[in-house]
């Protein structure tokens, strides 16, 4: 089992910002500033990022930067699938999901087709 510190996981940029940079310096009685975080809370569930000044859900922000504390993971590669972490697809329910799972790896363009609204699988 891992733990992690979740300290300011969701209010630093999973894309441009340093979330272990931003939880050393808090730890040694310095505030984060929102130039360290690159970012902000817009409002609850919500993050924008202001280098890329884009917007995306806190929550998933906060997963990333989870997984960048716990692996030490790069996750540059995530710049050119903004599109996806800016628009997140909703399943209704985990047979959903399964079915888009089995969509992708059927696909062979990679394409999955999606109902109006990118909501849910056909």
């Amino acid at each position: 089992m891992i733990t992690i510190n979740e300290a300011y996981t969701s209010k630093t940029s999973c894309i441009s910002g340093d979330v272990l940079e931003v939880q050393t310096k808090s730890k040694n009685g310095r505030e984060p500033i929102t130039d360290e975080s690159k970012g902000t809370r817009v409002k609850r569930g919500l993050f924008e990022d202001n280098v890329l000044n884009r917007i995306w859900n806190a929550d998933l922000n906060g997963a990333v930067n989870h997984l960048k504390i716990a692996f030490g993971s790069s996750f540059e590669w995530l710049k050119d699938y903004l599109f996806k972490l800016c628009s997140p697809i909703k399943f209704k329910s985990v047979s959903n999901f399964l079915l888009f799972n089995i969509e992708c790896r059927n696909s062979k363009a990679g394409k999955v087709h999606l109902s109006s609204g990118g909501q849910t699988i056909k």
